[in-house]
């Protein structure tokens, strides 16, 4: 699982001019099942946009994001949950409430499981049909990702972790 994260930072950092998204597939060695990932860097903020889902267990989807740099780390730490809005192309803004996960120096790692918000579903089927602006704001920072290969890396999470489409929107 780790190994999979790991693995899409490295090619990330150390490729610093990279723009797009990158697809990894693993195996869970407990489970027999696949794991994918898709993950793209920040245009100029040095964050990181990860999704995770695991084959039959879509509940299980995880959204993650890695900030650096953040001026106030202690603030947020201090919340139950961090909230964030996501706006892709001029569509819908959808805002989530993320636990912090892993903190060091001043990075932090938010993460949200699509079991805990199905809104998530949503924000992932977005980000497969970006054309133009992926954006998260957590307070007053915006971080945008670049839209070159979401389509892909999508598609390839849905097909490999056999993911139902979600629900039409109310």
């Amino acid at each position: 699982m780790h190994k999979i994260v790991l693995t899409l930072l490295l090619a990330i950092w150390s490729n610093p001019s990279y723009a797009g998204w990158e697809f990894l597939i693993d195996e869970d060695p407990f489970e027999d099942t696949k794991i994918a990932a898709a993950m793209a860097a920040s245009d100029f903020n040095q964050s990181e946009l990860v999704f995770k889902c695991w084959q039959g267990i879509p509940s299980a989807t995880l959204m993650g994001i890695s900030i650096a740099n953040e001026p106030d780390i202690e603030g947020l730490l201090d919340t139950k949950g961090i909230s964030i809005d996501t706006r892709v192309d001029k569509g819908k803004v959808r805002s989530f409430k993320l636990s912090a996960q892993f903190f060091k120096g001043n990075t932090m790692l938010l993460t949200l499981r699509a079991g805990s918000d199905s809104n998530l579903f949503y924000f992932f089927k977005d980000v497969g049909a970006a054309k133009k602006t992926i954006a998260i704001r957590l307070r007053e920072r915006i971080h945008t990702f670049p839209v070159e290969g979401s389509t892909v890396a999508i598609r390839e999470m849905i097909n490999t972790c056999e993911m139902p489409p979600p629900p039409p929107e109310k």
